[in-house]
């Protein structure tokens, strides 16, 4: 899933992918190859981008008729909100420096962090480096999050994105929620660099 042309878009695979058979919806794929081939044959669903090496087909989720989009939305769900997450998940490299900057900081006491607060401080800066590399680049910004009408939308939406990667073990953060207070996080880390993060090492945000 991901956004192409301002559009929400699925691939051949997502739709074909997953056994006829199986008992659990989310196992079974959303249509045969033979379903697939009628309809774009027919000119029934909107293929934006043929396949090529290295990049799959592309298929406008809007186009799809309806109980196909009940159904890919019942195995995957909603595409036009996971398209965004996925963006920001594809971006979200681990910071080495970080790692190492915060392995190495030392509280007052002189205590070093744990583990889990390394680990979990690296995610917030590794996933505030993704979020700067969108809201600064235009390409990258259309492609995460299609057409919107103003910044703040942009913000509003980028925020539930980091959000949803909570939902990911690989991904726990503790980056804010409220858009404003994740705008005003990437500002000071991007003034302030790691050490942002060292005044308050075990909260992250």
């Amino acid at each position: 899933m991901e956004w192409y042309n301002g559009l929400a878009c699925v691939t051949y695979k997502e739709l074909t992918d997953g056994d006829p058979e199986a008992e659990k919806v989310e196992d079974r794929p959303v249509m045969s190859v033979f379903t697939y081939r009628n309809l774009t044959t027919r000119g029934d669903i909107s293929v934006l981008r043929r396949a090529c090496y290295g990049h799959p087909a592309l298929i406008s989720f809007r186009s799809l008729p309806l109980k196909y989009r009940e159904a890919f939305v019942a195995k995957y769900g909603d595409p036009e909100k996971m398209a965004k997450t996925s963006c920001l998940k594809d971006l979200v490299i681990t910071d080495v420096k970080a790692e190492a900057f915060f392995s190495g900081w030392q509280k007052p006491n002189g205590d070093h962090l744990k583990p889990e607060q390394i680990r979990t401080l690296t995610m917030n800066v590794s996933i505030l480096n993704a979020l700067n590399e969108i809201m600064t680049d235009g390409l990258t910004l259309h492609k995460a999050l299609g057409n919107f009408r103003s910044p703040s939308e942009a913000w509003r939406d980028m925020a539930k994105s980091v959000k949803e990667l909570k939902k990911y073990d690989r991904y726990r953060h503790t980056l804010p929620e409220n858009y404003r207070r994740l705008r005003d996080r990437l500002e000071s880390y991007r003034a302030n660099g790691y050490r942002d993060f060292s005044s308050t090492p075990t909260r992250g945000t």
